[in-house]
């Protein structure tokens, strides 16, 4: 009994040493457990300022502060921290070029840029309101300043939701084609619009009042011009006639240039590909390359050739 007595406490004796031995390892992983978790970030002050009005009452936001607000009038908080980045830095950029040397502070509505509210924010976040902001102050917080210059210039950070499955070259030297794949999977790729002889025939007269077409095969005058690299039209005739294409897109609300016109069920078929101009950023693949590891500085120099990331 005596000796089992004297084993345990030997036994207990070396397990309290070796627990406050770890002791100072343990609690030093929980406290940096907690301070990750806990931590709150802040944006800085860039002295350039936009201008919100919303129910005819302006605030003046500091361009830090009205980031968050673009990033999420276009994407979600559930998008890739990466590419959230890195479309801060593009949408920083965008903003800088607006202003100029006798200037610091732009219009929102000047920007062309959608945005979301911070009340917006919170009515749509509700509990989670807290964790979000801080979640975009991170990304501020990370990305502070920070633009993209060629030449020592601010670029033209182009960017769009989808391409046609690679990226449409520029006169810009740093927009190059850049092959997105995995933007053919996804479900807003493709898009079809049906529209009978009548509607297309009207629709296209609003174009040019001048084109005559035949009721009863309006195709045979349709023309596409040229093409560029990814496929996007570049230069369009119906009728004989030149049309600009971004109008053509505009009237009849495609998605994209890079488009096919066929006959179908007795009524005219346009299938477009992609989603936005095509130069530049796809949102899309940039998502998946943030999702697969990448950063945001690789994510930006993959689109943005030559281009350097400095504040």
């Amino acid at each position: 009994m005596h000796r089992r007595n004297f084993g345990k406490k030997i036994f207990y004796t070396v397990l309290i040493i070796a627990f406050c031995a770890a002791f100072p390892t343990i609690a030093t992983l929980f406290l940096n457990k907690n301070s990750n978790t806990d931590k709150v970030y802040t944006t800085k002050d860039s002295g350039k300022t936009v201008t919100v009005t919303e129910n005819n009452t302006s605030k003046t936001l500091d361009v830090e502060e009205f980031i968050p607000c673009a990033l999420m009038g276009q994407l979600s908080i559930d998008n890739n921290e990466e590419l959230l980045k890195a479309f801060a830095i593009v949408l920083r950029t965008l903003i800088y070029s607006k202003f100029s040397d006798e200037t610091s502070s732009v219009d929102a509505a000047s920007l062309d840029l959608p945005y979301m509210t911070y009340e917006d924010m919170e009515e749509t976040w509700k509990d989670n309101f807290v964790d979000n902001l801080n979640k975009l102050n991170k990304v501020m917080e990370e990305t502070g300043l920070l633009v993209l210059k060629y030449n020592d210039t601010l670029i033209q950070p182009y960017y769009h939701s989808i391409s046609a499955g690679v990226t449409r070259e520029s006169s810009e030297e740093y927009i190059v084609p850049v092959d997105c794949p995995d933007d053919r999977e996804n479900e807003k790729y493709l898009h079809t619009s049906v529209y009978s002889y009548e509607t297309f025939i009207n629709t296209v007269k609003e174009l040019n009042s001048e084109i005559v077409l035949s009721a009863d095969a309006p195709l045979e005058a349709f023309q596409i011009v040229s093409k560029d690299n990814a496929g996007y039209i570049t230069e369009l005739q119906i009728g004989g006639i030149s049309v600009d294409v971004n109008a053509f897109l505009e009237k009849f609300s495609l998605s994209s240039l890079c488009f096919e016109v066929d006959e179908y069920n007795g009524g005219i078929r346009i299938i477009t590909k992609g989603v936005g101009h095509g130069y530049g950023m796809s949102l899309n693949t940039a998502q998946i390359m943030g999702e697969s590891g990448k950063n945001c500085n690789e994510i930006l120099n993959t689109f943005y050739s030559g281009a350097v990331i400095s504040e």
